[in-house]
């Protein structure tokens, strides 16, 4: 049984992050589990972004946090 057995059937759509609906949560976790994986769409994403597949991942889903918060830490 693999972590990521139930993922899809979470309430994705119920839960909100900094870019809106969670809706893409499911597929960045997956992202990062499996690279070899990513769609076609979520690399391009990247390479647009000047990043690769999972330093795009971690911003999208962590980067807005840090940004905002590493005054915390000071």
């Amino acid at each position: 049984m693999s972590v990521f057995d139930d993922i899809d059937t979470l309430p994705w759509s119920q839960l909100h992050y900094a870019y809106g609906p969670a809706t893409d949560v499911p597929s960045l976790l997956k992202a990062l589990m499996f690279p070899e994986q990513v769609s076609d769409d979520l690399a391009g994403q990247a390479e647009k972004a000047g990043r690769t597949v999972f330093e795009h991942v971690t911003w999208t889903l962590w980067g807005n946090v840090f940004l905002r918060t590493h005054f915390l830490a000071l």
